[in-house]
């Protein structure tokens, strides 16, 4: 066999348009799913059980959607969403967020 046919690069798993970030970056948009990530955990956190039955999930779902639905409501009436956390607040405030 000869050796340098086995030189070079293999063709990537995935394209790069897939993976590739410039352009989110151009855009000024986040490089990560960050905070899809948060909410996923906060919800996995929510739901407290590893594998839920499809019934306790869609319950906990439901009760998520109305807990979201009282706050658009609660927001369009111009109550203010509820505060962050006082040390988010400060990390930001540190960090020139705000």
């Amino acid at each position: 066999m000869d050796l340098r046919k086995r030189s070079g690069r293999k063709k990537p798993q995935f394209a790069h348009q897939l993976w590739n970030i410039y352009e989110r970056v151009a855009d000024d948009l986040p490089r990560s799913s960050n905070s899809a990530e948060g909410w996923h955990s906060a919800s996995a956190n929510r739901v407290s059980i590893s594998h839920p039955t499809v019934a306790k999930l869609a319950d906990k779902i439901r009760r998520e959607q109305s807990k979201f639905e009282v706050d658009i409501a609660q927001i369009r009436q111009g109550h203010e969403p509820n505060q962050r956390k006082r040390r988010i607040e400060n990390a930001m405030i540190e960090l020139n967020v705000w």
